[in-house]
């Protein structure tokens, strides 16, 4: 991730988030199983003894622990941002968090607008999650305004999709896939989306079958964060 260095104190918070997971991890498989609380024998069958993988047994990731990935990684790319800051001079991290206001005037209490992919707009070929990456975070009420050219055009026809999940996003799988804006939207101010809810969101484009989506690039996630003074 461009300029986003990891110190010490970051480090920490990636052990700690880690941990977290872990946990998470058993509570869904408890709750899928309906106990919780039970007498656990270690490794099952095979108990305690050399050869067997005791890192990955029984830790299945669900849907909703891959949600919970996603909020604390995009917690952490805020971390970073806010000591970032603080080598730079710019927060002091024993009277402030990273979602509270800061002193200067860059950092604004309101919704940005934010166009996907800056001058390239929605196009083939441009790597958006990457563009994602580096223009994180997002902040709840975010606007995202998607710029393509309509079919009059153009002959390379645009369209944007949610997915509903991780493992959709990553396979392309347009089966569930939600059209939010069709081939013409993208046109002269361009379509806008706003981020209204603490949620990951799954971008694709979907023409072309799973194309745009696979091999152009068309795809990223993001997971805005609570604005100061939301909650």
């Amino acid at each position: 991730m461009a300029g986003f260095g990891v110190f010490n104190r970051s480090m920490i918070l990636i052990v700690v988030a880690a941990s977290m997971l872990v946990t998470v991890s058993v509570a869904n498989k408890d709750w899928y199983n309906g106990r919780g609380g039970d007498k656990i024998i270690v490794g099952g069958s095979d108990h305690w003894r050399y050869g067997f993988n005791y890192k990955i047994a029984g830790f299945g990731i669900s849907d909703r622990s891959m949600t919970l990935i996603v909020a604390i990684a995009s917690m952490l790319v805020t971390v970073s941002v806010a000591y970032r800051d603080l080598d730079n001079g710019g927060l002091n991290y024993t009277t402030h968090w990273p979602w509270e206001p800061r002193n200067d005037t860059c950092y604004k209490n309101e919704p940005n607008k934010i166009i996907v992919g800056g001058s390239d707009h929605w196009r083939y070929g441009f790597n958006y999650s990457a563009w994602a990456s580096q223009n994180a975070p997002f902040y709840i009420n975010d606007v995202l305004v998607f710029k393509y050219d309509p079919p009059s055009q153009t002959p390379f026809h645009h369209s944007v999709y949610l997915l509903p999940n991780m493992c959709s996003y990553m396979a392309c799988d347009l089966s569930r896939a939600k059209l939010i804006a069709n081939t013409t939207q993208g046109g002269g101010e361009g379509f806008k989306f706003v981020l209204n809810r603490w949620q990951p969101y799954y971008f694709v484009c979907g023409e072309r079958g799973n194309l745009h989506c696979k091999d152009g690039g068309m795809k990223f996630f993001v997971m805005p964060m609570l604005r100061h003074g939301f909650y």
